[in-house]
């Protein structure tokens, strides 16, 4: 009988400790998140793309650079979390979630809509000079909301369209900027063509699979499941993808995303818009400088040059006029990049020039018709169906 006491307080014994180990661990790993975020929060924290030659004022590169750090989210129904409002000098999100741009005029003729993630958002440069505030200025009488948001995939901002949609939302234009986060996200071993990076961290919050196992490890959890201990612990990349494995897989990817871009201009058109989509440059294609960037930022091997071309395959076969490619818009010698995907204010102007040239002339034409027409803003098309005869003003862009 001593005997078993003795190893059932042994057992007892290790088991506290045990417990007390992993509540400490935790502890600690929410310190060290907290005062990450109260870090970021009252400082701006250094970061080493300032350095880069496409950011001749360093003072200004870091202040951008530090308010995107300083950035937090919020869980939002269907397209899964958006930015809490924020008001910085280089930086500012509004109460819904969206980046905020000057406005460039107080009576709008129409509305045009951007969609994307953190390139369309505008990560690496200011308010006034993300891709949407730039071709607000090429279309001045025009109100362009800019719903780009990090990490976003396109069938995200398919929910957020059926959001806007539903909400009555003036549109007569949406533009989607898709290609890194679909293929970076989708070909990971761990996310599904219907998921995204953060599903299993709100699945955990949601439903996890012991109540008390989740308040013994969540911070410790999410703390080892960050970006920059996965690198660590990966080591240098890029490294081999279930796209790389699995051409049938990889061509799925490349589907999806296509046919999630069918799905948008199906949703857009019921909210009386025309739809334009846009095959995102990155670094590893085109004919971009990169002697700034380090070698994963845009090397051969990344996902994006496996399933790319498949994407140009389909919009090919499927004849598919409405789609764009863009990979090539970067090609020259100026320095754009910051990292694989992200650029300075030459970059988005590049971008904003070319769609310009695509739906320029139309969108001209319908200002000038508006104006002369008299009517409020917005009102000769809002909630037109495809085949009105009120949209032909913008009508199907050039192939």
């Amino acid at each position: 009988m001593r005997k078993r006491r003795r190893i059932g307080r042994v057992i007892a014994i290790n088991l506290a400790v045990f417990v007390a180990l992993l509540a400490g661990l935790n502890l600690l790993a929410s310190a060290i998140m907290d005062g990450g975020q109260l870090y970021t929060r009252f400082f701006l924290p250094g970061d080493d793309r300032i350095a880069l030659p496409n950011y001749p004022d360093k003072e200004r590169a870091r202040k951008i650079l530090g308010e995107f750090n300083q950035l937090e989210t919020r869980y939002v129904p269907f397209v899964e979390w958006r930015r809490e409002e924020f008001h910085g000098e280089t930086t500012t999100v509004g109460a819904d979630g969206n980046r905020v741009q000057p406005a460039t005029t107080q009576d709008p003729v129409g509305t045009v809509h951007f969609f994307g993630g953190s390139a369309m958002w505008g990560s690496g440069v200011a308010d006034d000079e993300t891709i949407p505030a730039t071709f607000n200025r090429l279309q001045p009488d025009f109100r362009v909301v800019n719903h780009g948001e990090s990490g976003f995939t396109s069938r995200q901002s398919v929910s957020e369209l059926v959001n806007l949609v539903n909400d009555g939302a003036p549109m007569d234009l949406v533009v989607f900027y898709d290609g890194n986060n679909d293929v970076g996200s989708f070909c990971q071993e761990e996310v599904g063509i219907n998921s995204h990076t953060r599903a299993k961290k709100l699945a955990r919050l949601v439903a996890p699979l012991s109540k008390v196992w989740n308040n013994l490890t969540g911070s410790l959890q999410e703390l080892l499941s960050g970006k920059g201990v996965q690198k660590w612990w990966a080591g240098p990349g890029p490294h081999p993808t279930r796209c790389h494995r699995d051409p049938a897989y990889a061509r799925r990817v490349a589907e999806v995303m296509v046919n999630d871009w069918k799905i948008a201009r199906a949703i857009a058109r019921e909210g009386g818009a025309d739809f334009v989509a846009i095959l995102q440059p990155v670094a590893s294609l085109g004919k971009p400088r990169t002697d700034h960037l380090s070698p994963p930022e845009y090397s051969p091997e990344k996902e994006q040059n496996v399933v790319y071309p498949i994407v140009r395959k389909i919009l090919s076969e499927q004849g598919i006029d409405w789609a764009y490619d863009f990979t090539d818009v970067f090609d020259g010698d100026d320095y754009i990049y910051v990292d694989e995907a992200h650029v300075t204010p030459n970059g988005t102007r590049r971008v904003a020039e070319r769609l310009n040239g695509i739906v320029g002339d139309r969108l001209r034409k319908l200002a000038l018709a508006r104006r002369a027409g008299g009517s409020p803003s917005g009102a000769t098309t809002v909630g037109a169906k495809s085949g009105d005869p009120q949209r032909s003003a913008v009508g199907k862009a050039p192939g």
